[in-house]
């Protein structure tokens, strides 16, 4: 995927980033909303597996633990491994299918 981001030095527009390459990526991927929240959710959520509550509140710079935990979602054990048990296999297919091609 070739990127044009500007012909003229200008500074960078993070709204353009987002427009011109995450949502592409995100569409291919089969994500029809992407935006900026939706990826701090995610981070936040899953960076509970890798920290504290106090470390996410860190990580995402909020200033109280309440902005924190309307972001941080639980995500119980069994759902991981369910998820990634599901991720693995739609994987597994999706190489298959390039090999086919």
């Amino acid at each position: 995927m070739k990127m044009r981001l500007s012909t003229v030095p200008t500074p960078f527009q993070i709204r353009n980033y987002l427009r011109r390459v995450l949502k592409p990526l995100a569409k291919r991927a089969g994500i029809l909303d992407m935006t900026y929240q939706a990826l701090r959710r995610t981070c936040a959520t899953h960076f509970q597996r890798h920290g504290t509550p106090r470390d996410t509140q860190a990580q995402m710079r909020h200033s109280s633990m309440r902005m924190t935990n309307w972001y941080q979602k639980e995500m119980p054990e069994a759902v991981r491994e369910a998820v990634e048990s599901m991720d693995a296999e739609l994987w597994q297919k999706s190489d298959r299918d390039r090999r086919i091609q």
